[in-house]
């Protein structure tokens, strides 16, 4: 007679319930994983957000340190372009920035700049020679948006 009382192994119920643990602490942890990628694209969207429009708002500030006149109305409603023109030594500068697309562009002379991408939008206006700019920046799929407003003022004549 052949007797299992000295044979190691596991019986059916311990292993059901050594499965059941392992299937807890792996969808936990995969739904942990999905969290940490999810929010790690989010925070990488805002950053692109982020320098997008800060790359955007140091040409703004450049040529609007510089610009005398504007093709701007004063006190109207804010517009999605805007011209900037000065003289430097004799030469005449135009700045042009509109929206193409989702591109901020600027038109130096002729040559054309793309200051910001995933732009969603842009008010240009002004009001006693301050201009005002509103960006929006809206990079990716997750729906992060950045907002920001810049004033610059125009030299006096």
């Amino acid at each position: 007679m052949n007797s299992t009382r000295g044979q190691d192994g596991f019986t059916l119920v311990e292993v059901l319930i050594a499965l059941g643990i392992a299937a807890l602490i792996t969808s936990a942890l995969g739904t942990a994983i999905f969290q940490i990628l999810d929010r790690s694209a989010r925070g990488g969207e805002t950053v692109r957000a982020l320098n997008d429009i800060q790359n955007a708002g140091q040409w703004l500030y450049l040529d609007g340190e510089r610009a005398e006149t504007t093709d701007l109305v004063e006190s109207a409603s804010p517009v999605d372009k805007m011209r900037l023109d000065w003289v430097t030594d004799g030469v005449s500068h135009t700045a042009t920035y509109t929206i193409d697309g989702t591109e901020l562009v600027r038109d130096h002379n002729g040559v054309l700049t793309t200051v910001a991408r995933y732009v969603s939008n842009a008010d240009f206006s002004i009001s006693n020679r301050l201009i005002t700019v509103n960006l929006t920046s809206t990079p990716g799929s997750t729906g992060t948006s950045k907002d920001i407003t810049y004033n610059i003022w125009l030299r006096p004549n």
